[in-house]
């Protein structure tokens, strides 16, 4: 049989440590199962953040979708409104411009009505000195006939006496 010794104190010495070595084993598990446990902490309060955020998120795009279409539907009132009063000012302008053409057509007809007028006015004018210069050459005219007549009557008065009448003097 072989004898086997120990060494107690190297084997102390050992153990010791061996049991130095598994207490900081043990005070690092430790440590780490501490920093471990904060991390979950961490990791939760992150995910309840994360949760928290994707709601809000969610809620700012509902907000953002509800906003677009309030303002799209208040985009097309503003529009249809405009579309409406801009045709009622063209439906009103069109009405003035067919105003304002009667107008015009009417002076036209007023103007040319007056023209018609200053031109009878015109003719009537000349007519009337037409008659008149018509009736001063008819008294010309008489008052010439009168003084060929008289003449004629002297001539003849005169030329009685020598025997040639007026007609035995024409034909000559």
């Amino acid at each position: 049989m072989e004898n086997k010794s120990v060494n107690l104190s190297v084997l102390m010495d050992e153990f010791n440590a061996w049991d130095k070595y598994v207490v900081g084993i043990i005070q690092e598990n430790k440590q780490l199962e501490q920093e471990l446990g904060l991390a979950h902490k961490a990791n939760d309060l992150t995910k309840e953040r994360e949760q928290y955020l994707l709601k809000e998120l969610k809620s700012a795009r509902e907000l953002v979708t509800s906003l677009q279409n309030t303002l799209n539907k208040h985009c097309d009132l503003e529009a249809s409104e405009e579309k409406t009063i801009l045709t009622r000012n063209l439906d009103e302008k069109n009405s003035q411009v067919l105003h304002l053409e009667k107008q015009l057509v009417d002076a036209e007809k007023e103007h040319q009505s007056d023209i018609m007028k200053l031109r009878m006015e015109k003719l009537q004018h000349q007519k009337a000195e037409s008659e008149h210069e018509i009736a001063n050459l008819k008294r010309t005219i008489n008052q010439l006939q009168s003084k060929l007549d008289s003449q004629r009557h002297e001539f003849s008065v005169t030329n009685q006496g020598s025997g040639l009448s007026l007609n035995k003097r024409k034909r000559q």
